[in-house]
């Protein structure tokens, strides 16, 4: 999936241009807007081919057989699978509706490679034949298999690009509902909190955000309403602010600590909390199996996602619909993600929230270092 972030952050840019959020700049900008809403759209109308390619290679530089036949063979049956009865193959059939598709041939093509392999069923040749030569001929048996698979299902009028699409319908709408957002909340907090990353979770949702983002991006096109709130970006930018847990309150209340180790603490993650970037407070502080902060690094980000879901759905602020690099300040990525002030001022309410909450357990765990460091001084 990473490897189709960078053109979906080309392709927002480039949304961004051509529906900019400021009138002036709208204004300015009209001449360019069919020639760049026709570029995001042929960005876009790939994002299944890109998945498949990059699954593909990813799965088999683990299996470590060479990449590049599985990636070429994932997308070549993607393709087969795509094309329509009258030769064409229209882009609204290799964007999202795609995505899963792609995802599967990637996963088949990687695993059909890497048994071939195992089991030596493929084709050697001589030494001294260019070993660019040998590789092709060693991925042609499991790519074969693999497009006479996808060729099976056509000559069976079997739709798999849509199939795979209406099975993960139910994942989007679950991903995308109150109780699905909670839940993840609670999965990444609480992974954390026990000093797991959550990366293995939250892996699994990135097809489903970006799904969700590209129809989005769609929609924006179309001139239809936005049909999803919870992309990866409504996280990022108000729920998770500095970090899982929403780190980047803990830290403003870090900085009127009085304790000396708190205040060392804040100024060592200052920088990297701005950037959303929270290991030092996370494994400094620490948050990590530190009862003092369970219960705000668990609520905070509910509220945080209870109030910008609100705000979303009654339609006070627009949806999410620019892909941004993660990095980025909360209020800088929340205007670019959403394209409007109200979702900094959005932004600046969940933090302010947040930063109520954490403050009373701040205080508390403030004067047991102050305590703590008084006793050490003593002696």
């Amino acid at each position: 999936m990473v490897a189709a972030l960078p053109v979906i952050l080309v392709s927002s840019l480039l949304l961004l241009l051509a529906a900019p959020p400021l009138p002036a700049l709208a204004t300015f900008l009209a001449p360019l807007a069919p020639k760049l809403t026709l570029a995001v759209k042929a960005l876009n109308g790939g994002l299944s081919l890109y998945v498949a390619f990059g699954c593909a290679q990813s799965l088999a530089r683990r299996r470590g057989i060479d990449p590049v036949g599985p990636a070429v063979s994932a997308a070549a049956a993607l393709l087969l699978s795509a094309v329509k009865p009258d030769g064409g193959i229209p882009l609204d059939r290799l964007n999202q509706t795609g995505l899963f598709a792609g995802l599967l041939f990637g996963l088949a093509s990687a695993e059909l490679s890497a048994f071939a392999e195992r089991r030596r069923l493929t084709l050697r040749l001589p030494d001294g034949v260019p070993p660019a030569i040998v590789r092709s001929f060693a991925a042609l048996l499991p790519g074969a298999a693999l497009l006479i698979g996808a060729l099976l299902l056509r000559l069976l009028d079997a739709d798999l690009l849509a199939a795979t699409d209406l099975l993960a319908r139910p994942l989007v709408a679950v991903a995308g509902s109150f109780g699905g957002v909670i839940l993840i909340c609670l999965c990444d907090a609480g992974f954390y909190y026990f000093g797991v990353h959550p990366a293995g979770v939250l892996a699994a949702l990135q097809p489903l955000w970006l799904s969700m983002l590209t129809e989005n991006q769609a929609a924006r096109l179309a001139g239809r309403a936005l049909p999803h709130l919870a992309t990866r970006e409504f996280f990022l930018w108000f729920v998770w602010q500095g970090g899982s847990g929403g780190t980047l309150a803990l830290l403003l209340c870090l900085l009127f600590a009085r304790a000396t180790s708190l205040k060392t603490t804040a100024r060592l993650a200052l920088v990297p909390a701005i950037f959303n970037i929270n290991e030092p407070l996370l494994f400094g502080l620490p948050i990590v199996l530190n009862p003092t902060l369970l219960v705000p690094f668990l609520l905070g980000p509910i509220v945080s996602a209870s109030v910008a879901y609100f705000a979303f759905s009654l339609s006070l602020v627009p949806r999410p619909v620019y892909e941004v690099l993660w990095t980025l300040p909360a209020p800088v990525g929340a205007f670019l993600a959403c394209g409007s002030l109200r979702a900094v001022a959005l932004e600046l309410t969940t933090l302010t929230l947040t930063t109520m909450l954490w403050w009373p357990f701040v205080r508390h765990l403030d004067r047991a270092r102050l305590s703590a460091e008084g006793a050490a001084a003593s002696l």
